[in-house]
């Protein structure tokens, strides 16, 4: 019955083929101008679309990891900002929440300066991809922009391409493009790059030679994106929705019905403040796609740790301070439950109303830079893990700086005989650092741009003695840049110069 209805449907619109297939091969698709995904129907959703009941189910929450790089320019700025990368983490757990699926930050976040990645193309963006990718994980870059007029797109093979400004401001493209990244096509998978009037009935078959999808659901599994959860929708610009959640333009289907888009899911061109769901059979795909095609990816099922409580003690100074000296302070805490990492934000207001100084933390130290004489300062600590990320803040403490010394930091005992080497250094190569410890510790190493921005983080367990220890981060961008070394009992610096 199914096979007579397509043979007659298809009959019906062979002469008419070959003229709509080239009208979409001669325009740039309309969808370049908001996700330039151009995967479409993958090989994996073929299959699984012909005897979905045959590919593996589980109860589980799926746990993927997702690989963090933070595109900037060469001179080492244009970042995405750390406040609103937790936030749109969170968003995206959010997102899928509902799902079973939950990812989880690979330490460490990864910084590329690279102003040529910063704003590239497809070509360039895969190469990109070739060079940094890391396995048996979600890849996502997170630049200024990812395409030409693009505010993401999915390389199912690579990974996934974000724009800074359609990631933030609780943004739904991060979800878009994962579902892209889990083999779901648009909910108006064949129609990108048709220009139709909407008013008119549609054509039986549009792109990839699909049917177009009809409101009393014939052929469902045979039209558009194959789920027949996911009703007609044809609409192939990004688009707003009424009150109740509908397009406002009004379609025909083939058969002369009318109906409009849904505006919920998350796989159409709806604003975002309008999709909020993917369908069932969306969801069964994405986890199938996870349990086979990627599974690889799930090779970590330890659960993540919740942060339900941000009370604290800071250690040094204490609270209300009064310092004899500026310029560096060092600022140390008692360790939040479940927190691994910690974004500092420091205020000379009380209400945080003014600028704010941020720094991302593993541990629970760092080195306040730049303080100026007799200056209260505020801070406060964001804590997160690698799977909770949401905006929870500790309570705010303060220290007033004094005239003295500019610092009173203490350095690392035996950091007089640490070099780097080679030094200079080359892009993107390796370098290593020679230094004595006087007993056995474990350190934070971060590798800081001119401007005082972290391009890499790592912690180390450094043994007593004489060593030789391979960085464990390279430099992309030439300029000068500063390796710090924190340890229990203080602080230490070497500055280095790249060459192109």
């Amino acid at each position: 019955m199914i096979i007579t209805s397509l043979m007659n449907r298809m009959l019906s619109a062979l002469s008419g083929l070959f003229l709509l297939a080239t009208a979409a091969m001669a325009q740039e698709p309309i969808s370049a101008q908001w996700c330039g995904t151009r995967d479409g129907r993958v090989a994996w959703l073929e299959e699984y679309q012909q005897n979905p009941h045959s590919f593996p189910r589980s109860a589980d929450t799926l746990l993927v990891p997702i690989t963090l790089h933070l595109v900037g320019t060469t001179g080492g700025s244009g970042f995405f900002p750390m406040p609103e990368l937790l936030d749109a983490f969170c968003v995206l757990n959010e997102d899928f929440a509902p799902y079973g699926i939950r990812f989880y930050i690979n330490f460490p976040i990864r910084y590329i300066a690279n102003s040529e990645w910063y704003n590239h193309d497809f070509q360039t963006g895969a190469e990109m991809m070739e060079i940094h990718n890391v396995a048996n994980t979600i890849n996502c870059y997170i630049s200024e922009s990812p395409a030409p007029g693009v505010c993401g797109y999915s390389d199912y093979g690579r990974g996934v391409a974000l724009a800074k400004n359609c990631t933030n401001d609780g943004k739904h493209t991060w979800a878009h493009e994962i579902g892209h990244f889990l083999s779901l096509p648009h909910t108006f998978f064949g129609w990108e790059g048709i220009e139709h009037d909407y008013s008119q009935a549609a054509p039986d078959l549009v792109n990839y030679g699909r049917l177009a999808e009809r409101v009393d659901s014939v052929d469902c599994e045979l039209a558009s994106d194959g789920f027949c959860d996911t009703p007609p929708d044809y609409l192939n610009f990004r688009w707003a929705c009424n009150l109740d959640k509908e397009s406002n333009l009004q379609q025909t289907d083939p058969t002369g019905m009318t109906f409009r888009s849904q505006a919920r899911y998350f796989m159409s061109y709806a604003t975002d403040a309008c999709m909020s769901v993917f369908s069932p059979q969306q969801t069964e795909a994405m986890r199938a796609n996870l349990l086979t095609e990627k599974v690889d990816m799930l090779s970590d099922p330890t659960p993540v740790p919740d942060i339900s409580d941000t009370e604290t003690t800071p250690i040094f100074p204490e609270d209300g301070d009064t310092l004899p000296y500026y310029h560096e302070v060092l600022i140390s805490w008692e360790p939040i439950e479940g927190a691994t990492h910690y974004l500092i934000e420091m205020s000379a207001k009380a209400d945080f109303s003014g600028p704010i100084f941020r720094r991302d933390v593993e541990g629970t130290s760092f080195v306040r830079e730049g303080g100026v004489k007799e200056q209260t300062y505020y801070w406060r600590l964001r804590p997160y893990n690698r799977g909770v990320t949401c905006g929870l803040l500790s309570e705010v403490f303060s220290y007033t700086t004094g005239q003295g010394p500019i610092s009173a930091i203490p350095v690392l005992p035996g950091m007089e005989e640490w070099t780097i080497f080679p030094n200079p250094a080359e892009a993107g190569k390796g370098l290593d650092m020679r230094l004595r410890m006087e007993r056995d510790e474990e350190v934070m190493l971060r590798l800081l741009s001119a401007s005082g921005q972290i391009m890499g983080e790592a912690r180390l367990n450094l043994s007593a003695g004489v060593q030789v220890v391979p960085l464990p981060f390279r430099v992309e961008g030439a300029g000068w840049f500063v390796l710090q070394m924190t340890g229990r009992e203080g602080v230490a610096h070497r500055r280095f110069v790249v060459r192109p």
